[in-house]
């Protein structure tokens, strides 16, 4: 929902960039997406961790809304895991507990996200990740009363003054893609092997967009629900690091239901095969009853994490660093626009 433009900041601190996320107010109200960009909003406004994107401002014209962001340049995880195919488990490790951490922080806060995966997972400029879009997140606390949708938008620092019009057309063309994705040892990697086929044999060719791949049964089965839809999306995106392809995939929702509701789980076998302690963590983080699914302690406690320092990870080396042409380089998103515009011309044809 909504376009995202880079932008920067004039006067004291020109030179700082920005992701500015704009939605037009009569979008929101005839798509019914008033609630869902209060949420994120709100969501935003309450975190400061160094797992979730910060937000610097919310502002608003007569005609639009804008949330100014802090630009992540390393792209989405989506983005990264498109162009090498899967990750190996040490990366899979990596992300997956730097998502645990995230997730940790809005629970404390009441946050349930509700929308976690690989999209939602931006890197940073030292290649660590930080959630973002909480569109259909829930905060779990009361609104004040008397408030309406039209005034909550305002500025989060009062004392600052609002950005000058930002450029959408002037962003410099990305570098090529193939040259913009570099571990830190400049290794270069394979060819994925866990093709989608070798996982299960349904084609991603002719997937609608928005399948709800990630959503926990209690979600689908609209019952009532809490902090453990997203542990249960974890473990989906715990399984497509692995393998390239979300356990549930499908050509279309209601096969995606399906499958979700009967959790019809394949795994890679032979070479391809999974350790045994990534596939008990998937295991365990796709449990279908959310009263015995693990939460982070239990997440913290899974084999997949044994050794693994947590109190410093934002400070560890990442096992991707981005390496942009310059400051307003955006072409770790382009493998990203690419798999949409594939998606979105399968599905008109």
């Amino acid at each position: 929902m909504g376009k995202v433009y880079l932008a920067q900041k004039k006067g004291k601190e020109e030179g700082q960039l920005y992701a500015i996320k704009v939605v037009q107010k009569t979008d929101m109200v005839h798509k019914n997406m008033v609630d869902q960009v209060l949420a994120e909003r709100n969501a935003l406004a309450m975190s400061q961790s160094p797992f979730v994107v910060h937000l610097f401002y919310s502002l608003q014209t007569s005609v639009s809304v804008y949330l100014v962001m802090e630009y992540m340049i390393g792209g989405d995880v989506k983005s990264l895991l498109h162009t090498l195919g899967f990750f190996d488990e040490g990366m899979a490790r990596f992300y997956a507990a730097e998502a645990v951490l995230a997730l940790e922080y809005l629970h404390r806060r009441h946050i349930v996200h509700r929308d976690l995966k690989p999209d939602n997972m931006l890197i940073s400029h030292t290649g660590h990740v930080k959630l973002t879009d909480f569109g259909l997140s829930e905060v779990q606390h009361k609104h004040r009363r008397g408030s309406s949708h039209d005034d909550v938008f305002t500025l989060c620092h009062s004392g600052e003054r609002p950005l000058a019009k930002s450029s959408p057309g002037t962003a410099p063309s990305a570098s090529p893609l193939a040259s913009t994705f570099h571990t830190p040892q400049d290794q270069r990697v394979p060819p994925p092997t866990r093709t989608p086929k070798s996982v299960r044999g349904r084609p991603l060719e002719g997937r609608i967009l928005g399948t709800p791949d990630y959503l926990a049964p209690e979600l689908l089965l609209r019952q009532q629900h809490g902090a453990a839809v997203d542990w249960w999306a974890l473990g989906v995106c715990l399984y497509e690091f692995l393998t390239g392809l979300p356990p549930f995939s499908d050509t279309s929702p209601e096969a995606v239901f399906n499958n979700i509701l009967s959790r019809d789980l394949q795994w890679p076998e032979g070479e391809e095969a999974l350790s045994q302690v990534a596939q008990e963590a998937i295991e365990e983080l796709l449990t279908p009853d959310p009263n015995t699914r693990p939460g982070s302690k239990e997440v913290r406690a899974l084999p997949l994490f044994l050794g693994l320092t947590w109190d410093n990870l934002h400070e560890q080396t990442a096992p991707f660093v981005p390496r942009p042409d310059d400051a307003t380089d955006t072409g770790y998103f382009e493998a990203r626009n690419r798999m949409q515009q594939l998606k979105l011309s399968s599905f008109c044809s």
